[in-house]
C-alpha cells in the first residue's frame, strides 16, 4: 500500500499503470512486480506500508525503458524509483 502524502506518481502494477496524486493510496496486491516513478513536477512523498510477514525483493534482469532516467536528467540526492515484488 502506497500512501501519496505529496506530489504525483505514476505506479506500475504488472502490465496496469495508473496515476496518483496527494491524499490519494494506491494498493499492490500480493505477488505483482511494482513499482513507481515521481511523474508530477514537485517532489514526491509517499509512505509505502507493507502489511505481509515478509517479502523478496526481485529485480527484472533488464531495466524498463519507460522507468529509466534520461542520462541527461540526474535524480536529487536522497531520491529514488522503487520496484520489486
Amino acid at each position: 500500500m502506497f500512501v501519496i502524502e505529496s506530489g504525483r506518481a505514476t505506479f506500475a502494477l504488472d502490465d496496469q499503470h495508473l496515476t496518483g496524486e496527494a491524499g490519494q493510496t494506491v494498493i499492490a496486491p500480493a505477488n505483482v512486480y511494482h513499482g513507481f516513478t515521481n511523474t508530477g513536477s514537485d517532489e514526491l512523498r509517499l509512505t509505502a506500508i507493507h502489511t505481509a510477514p515478509e517479502f523478496r525483493t526481485e529485480r527484472r534482469t533488464e531495466p524498463d525503458a519507460d522507468w529509466l532516467t534520461p542520462s541527461s536528467v540526474q535524480p536529487a540526492a536522497g531520491s529514488n524509483t522503487t520496484d520489486g515484488l
